[in-house]
């Protein structure tokens, strides 16, 4: 019946209603795939933000972290397009904590740090880039986050950034 009503409503919002219903159905019935793939469709077509979070709440529940994160990352790329910067920039934030802590994947993690700082400014994110990028031995990135975050820091803060840039340099 709610496939029926998918196939048949005319309105993009209306469709993502009745996917959103539909996928609901298939996680109940223990259905995973049918239920991602429903709601994929859903935003894919109609970039309906109910459907996208459903579904990063079932893939982070279904410990699905690799396909998590690339619709995160997929996601935010078509937020920035549209000049959604800010909501962009959030999604990016989300999937670099998906890349370092799930996937353990350093890498990804610090380009989508890059990628959503590019788009908005955050102390902390800076902060934690500076760390992955310590720790993966990129001295010369990690040196120029310390110097924005140094501009920005109060007087007695940016004497302790000092000592990290001229660390981060030796």
């Amino acid at each position: 019946l709610w496939k029926k009503r998918v196939e048949v409503a005319e309105e993009p919002n209306t469709r993502a209603a009745h996917r959103r219903e539909l996928a609901e159905l298939a996680a109940e019935d223990g259905d995973d795939a049918f239920a991602i793939l429903t709601l994929r469709t859903s935003v894919e077509e109609s970039s309906d933000p109910q459907s996208f979070s459903r579904l990063v709440e079932i893939l982070a529940a279904r410990d699905k972290h690799v396909e998590l994160c690339s619709l995160l990352e997929e996601h935010a790329v078509r937020l920035a397009q549209r000049g959604e910067s800010v909501g962009a920039a959030k999604l990016w934030e989300r999937a670099a904590q998906v890349a370092e802590l799930q996937l353990r994947a350093l890498e990804r993690a610090i380009v989508a740090r890059e990628k959503g700082l590019a788009l908005q400014e955050d102390r902390a994110s800076r902060e934690t880039l500076v760390r992955l990028l310590e720790q993966r031995g990129h001295w010369g990135r990690a040196a120029k986050s310390l110097e924005i975050l140094r501009g920005d820091a109060l007087a007695d803060e940016a004497d302790a950034l000092t000592v990290r840039l001229v660390d981060a340099l030796a």
